[in-house]
């Protein structure tokens, strides 16, 4: 029993600059990769507010022919209207 906690000690011993290196390694990588996230975020939300703004401009169009298009109906109705009251007479 005393073989294999020594063994273990020494195990440990040994082991403990390679997981403090490997640790230290796995801890910049993650660094550099959180980083790189964070510079390309910025570029995705310009695409994006150029996207939406894209898109409010084509519901300010659409919204300007509907309006148009209600005034262009009354118009019309109005004008049958009274070409059936002048053909009534």
């Amino acid at each position: 029993m005393e073989l294999g906690i020594s063994m273990v000690s020494y195990f440990l011993g040994e082991a403990a600059p390679y997981a403090v290196f490997a640790g230290g390694g796995y801890l910049a990588w993650r660094f550099v990769r959180a980083y790189e996230r964070r510079s390309t975020a910025p570029d995705q939300l310009n695409a994006l507010a150029d996207r939406v703004r894209m898109l409010e401009d084509v519901v300010d169009q659409v919204e300007d022919r509907i309006e148009r298009t209600d005034e262009i109906q009354r118009f019309t109705t109005r004008v049958l209207a009274g070409h059936v009251a002048n053909t009534a007479r």
